[in-house]
């Protein structure tokens, strides 16, 4: 007896601003996006986890990275939130430096959107980047990226997202949510 819409957010981040404002009851994105969410007071609440591993890195195909050492000297983009604490936590493990600025070991380029890492390592602008999937496959599958180590060795584990709802929706449809 549920009604059911599906709406398409580019971000955990604007599924998880979605869920507070109203908009959507349900929502999912990184556990950043909904910790932070809940965190700055909206009334939801972490039903599942609904994926794990959702995250990849690749590097343009004729960059000669194939490991994060390989990232020394090279620019590399991601995505502010949980991506953007796998890489620190990854470059930490094998003790690079990074930067928005050049001098450090690897220069960070801060990216908005998902979709836009993959169009910015295909343009050149970047070396290697970090995306949720299905973007590194794409990037993979249409021949300018390959895919780098699986960045899951970290304290961070395997990058779970979760799927979110209101209190309203909990209340209204408790058995659903079960």
């Amino acid at each position: 007896g549920i009604k059911v819409q599906i709406t398409g957010f580019r971000t955990g981040l604007q599924s998880a601003q979605a869920v507070s404002g109203g908009a959507a009851d349900i929502g999912v994105g990184g556990v950043e996006a909904a910790v932070t969410t809940i965190a700055g007071g909206t009334p939801a609440t972490i039903i599942a986890g609904c994926t794990n591993g959702g995250l990849g890195w690749m590097a343009r195909k004729d960059s000669g990275i194939k490991t994060v050492t390989d990232l020394k000297g090279k620019k590399f983009g991601v995505i502010r939130g949980l991506h953007e604490l796998v890489m620190k936590a990854e470059f930490a493990k094998f003790g690079l430096t990074s930067s928005q600025d050049p001098g450090s070991d690897v220069q960070v380029f801060y990216i908005n959107a998902p979709p836009a890492v993959p169009v910015a390592l295909r343009n050149g602008d970047i070396d290697a980047g970090s995306a949720p999937e299905p973007f590194p496959t794409i990037a993979e599958q249409q021949g300018y990226a390959v895919r780098m180590p699986p960045p899951y060795d970290t304290p961070l584990l395997n990058l779970p997202r979760a799927l979110f709802a209101s209190h309203d929706f909990l209340t209204r449809y408790p058995d659903a949510a079960s």
